[in-house]
């Protein structure tokens, strides 16, 4: 399995951002994206545990579709950060 070579000209913002999104609120899975696409791309590694909180990938994605004017999107992941905060405090005890 040969990834393609791409470069920066090449980078579709949008399309990252989105791929994220569908991980981060559970609508797809990384390895679902790169049997589709191997060059797809993220804002963050989906092979580790993602903390909220940490590099808050959430806020990040929240700005670029509040930008773009994506706002169920928006929605989305402001309920889905709640729940992973609140899966995160719930497992603390």
């Amino acid at each position: 399995m040969r990834m393609k070579k791409y470069d920066i000209q090449d980078f579709d913002e949008y399309t990252c951002m989105y791929n994220s999104y569908l991980v981060l609120t559970g609508k797809s899975s990384h390895e679902e994206l790169l049997e589709k696409d191997l060059g797809c791309a993220f804002i963050f590694n989906p092979t580790r545990k993602y903390v909220p909180m940490e590099d808050d990938v959430y806020d990040i994605l929240i700005e670029y579709f509040n930008s773009i004017e994506k706002y169920e999107i928006c929605k989305e992941l402001r309920d889905s950060k709640t729940v992973a905060k609140l899966l995160i405090n719930f497992q603390s005890f």
